[in-house]
This record gives structure tokens, C-alpha cells and sequence, in this order.
């Protein structure tokens, strides 16, 4: 017996197909490999954000992907139908090398197993997207803000995923299942949103992708942060005269600014839906359980530590330290809940 997987894991993004940069020069589709060494195109499609700016998703294609071709006669702002699941995906960000050696910072970014490309239908909205999913809740919440819209209060979590599929080979019996995780948001004041609260409660949501841009912090962070101020400060200490003093300290600005945040892509949920009994969680009751999860995170990496012989990481900040979904400023504690925890 085969399992449905159709509401489990199922994304659609509509976007305009936009140009990727690549050693300085722009391309639609631009080839790669991956660490496996498999072959893939990667592209790029740009969103509307339903509470923010446009974005732009990367994505990557590999072989076998039913309509492929699309991506070699689509013309740059064509608008192109891709069909898939999401995923928490761990990759490299380069820009916090510390030197030729170095691959870059772990990041775990959502991303899209793209399963099919097509070209839109008349009755489908132009650069938008759907998400269905179906899955166990991971971990409390982080309560934080919407990066752009300031007003909207956010409680993000992961949400655990088993995907069950038949092999494609004919005749063939077996069955792979895949365990993945995604990174979901829930606005605060949407009526089922606590029931995304308690950890083990078996949920079904309906959403969107949006876009946090997330601040970062840490050691990488500031060893990169040093060593653009160390080049521009040459650069500035040869210019020829003011002119290019000013450019240099504006192109340092620019470049400090891309060090300091990073945009994620999210699910942004507008449905729940509780499934075999789950209970929902209040803000309070779900506060305090972060906090228990957190303190036990950190208690683990200490003796794990301890046992290794090596200190704590310096990058760790209190939220840090578990697999939580892309961070964005989180929110100070609210009068009646300092009181609280003071009391």
C-alpha cells in the first residue's frame, strides 16, 4: 500500500524568472555541481511578499525534473510555474570565510526539491506561492517581529516531516521515506496559532513563502566585519583624493550591510489544522517551555564540551544553540512578563 504524499510536503511558486550574477556576469540559468558532485542548474524566481518587499527564491533543478527545457526558452521576467517540497537544507556562506581554506559559515536555509517546472495556468495569481504540509511540531517557539512589517508579531518553529515514496522503477516494491524539517512562522494573533505551541502536536497548515531578513551575529560574523574594514582602510589610505575616499567608504557601507543580514525564506502559515488530538499551548505556557528547551540544549553542548575538551562556541546566543528556524530580531519580553520572570 502506497501513502499519499500529495498534502504531507507540496509546494507551487509562480514567479518571473530572474537573472542569477556569477563571476560577474548575469545569466537565467547557471549551471553547478553539488557536493556530490551531481549536475544542476541553479535560477532564481521573484516572489511578492504578502507582507513585505518583492524577494528573489534560488532554486536548483537536477536531472530527470519534468520541464526542464522551460528554463532554456523562458525569457528573463517570463513567468514560470514551479512544483515541489520544501525543506530545511544546510549550506556555506562564503562571505564569512576566514581565509583561502575556509568554505564559509554553516547556514540551514529553506529550500525547494524541485519536482516539475510548467508554465502557468490562466486561473493561477502571477508571483505568488502555496504550501501544504503535514507534520509533527519540533520545538516551543521563538516569538519575534516581522523584519519589514514591524506591527506583526511572529512565533516560528520547526515542523518535523515523513515523506513516504514509491520507487518510479516499474514493478518496483520500495518504499523511501524522508525525514525532513521546515522552518514555519504563525502570526500571534491567528486563532489556531497555539496549537503550532506544543512540541509533538500532529498538525496540518497551509501557508505561503515569505522572506525574514536575518540579522547576524557572532565570531565569523565579526572576523569578516574586521577584515572588510582592514581592506577599505588601505583602500582609503591610497586614494587619490576625495572622491575616492567617498566611494570607498560607500562601497564599504554597502558591503558591511550585506555582512550584517541575510535574507531567509519562511513559511508563512494561515491555516492549522489539529490532528489527532493535539492541544493547543498558550503564549505563557509556551514561553516558559523555550526556556526549558533552550537551558537544556545549552546543559548538553556543555558536557559535550566538557567531554570533547573545548569551550563553547563563541557564535551561541540564547536561542542559538537549537535547530530554530531562520532568526530574526526577537522581541523584548513584554512589561507584564518581565514583572513575572523578575517575581
Amino acid at each position: 500500500m502506497t501513502e499519499d504524499t500529495t498534502t504531507t510536503n507540496r509546494a507551487i511558486v509562480i514567479g518571473a524568472l530572474g537573472a542569477l550574477r556569477r563571476r560577474g556576469r548575469e545569466a537565467t540559468l547557471v549551471s553547478g555541481r553539488t557536493a556530490t558532485r551531481g549536475t544542476v542548474g541553479r535560477f532564481a524566481l521573484e516572489l511578492a511578499s504578502p507582507l513585505g518587499d518583492p524577494f528573489a527564491l534560488e532554486l536548483e533543478v537536477g536531472v530527470g525534473v519534468s520541464g526542464r527545457e522551460l528554463l532554456d526558452a523562458t525569457a528573463e521576467g517570463s513567468q514560470l510555474v514551479v512544483e515541489g517540497e520544501v525543506l530545511l537544507r544546510a549550506s556555506l556562506d562564503p562571505r564569512y570565510a576566514r581565509g583561502p581554506d575556509d568554505p564559509g559559515r554553516e547556514v540551514r536555509v529553506l529550500a525547494m526539491r524541485v519536482q516539475a517546472l510548467r508554465t502557468p495556468r490562466d486561473d493561477e495569481p502571477t508571483a505568488s506561492s502555496a504550501v501544504w504540509l503535514e507534520g509533527s511540531v519540533a520545538e516551543p517557539p521563538r516569538r519575534i517581529r516581522h523584519t519589514e512589517n514591524r506591527a506583526l508579531e511572529l512565533a516560528t518553529t520547526l515542523l518535523d516531516v515523513v515523506i513516504a515514496e514509491r520507487s518510479t522503477y516499474p514493478g518496483s516494491r520500495a518504499i523511501i521515506r524522508r525525514h525532513v524539517q521546515v522552518p514555519i512562522a504563525v502570526p500571534l494573533d491567528h486563532p489556531d496559532a497555539g496549537l503550532l505551541y506544543r512540541p509533538g502536536n500532529r498538525v496540518r497548515v497551509e501557508g505561503v513563502i515569505d522572506c525574514l531578513l536575518e540579522p547576524q551575529r557572532g565570531a565569523a560574523v565579526t572576523a569578516a566585519l574586521d577584515a572588510l574594514g582592514e581592506r577599505y582602510a588601505a583602500q582609503r589610505a591610497q586614494a587619490g583624493g576625495e572622491a575616492e575616499r567617498s566611494a570607498a567608504e560607500r562601497a564599504e557601507r554597502r558591503e558591511r550591510r550585506r555582512l550584517l543580514s541575510a535574507p531567509r525564506p519562511i513559511v508563512l502559515v494561515g491555516y492549522v489544522e489539529g490532528l489527532e488530538h493535539a492541544v493547543a499551548m498558550t503564549l505563557d505556557e509556551a514561553a516558559e517551555a523555550r526556556r526549558a528547551f533552550v537551558r537544556r540544549l545549552r546543559e548538553r553542548r556543555a558536557q559535550r564540551d566538557a567531554q570533547n575538551g573545548v569551550a563553547a562556541p563563541v557564535e551561541d546566543a540564547p536561542d542559538a544553540a537549537s535547530a530554530a528556524p531562520p532568526n530574526v530580531v526577537p522581541l523584548r519580553p513584554r512589561r507584564k512578563e518581565r514583572d513575572a520572570d523578575a517575581a
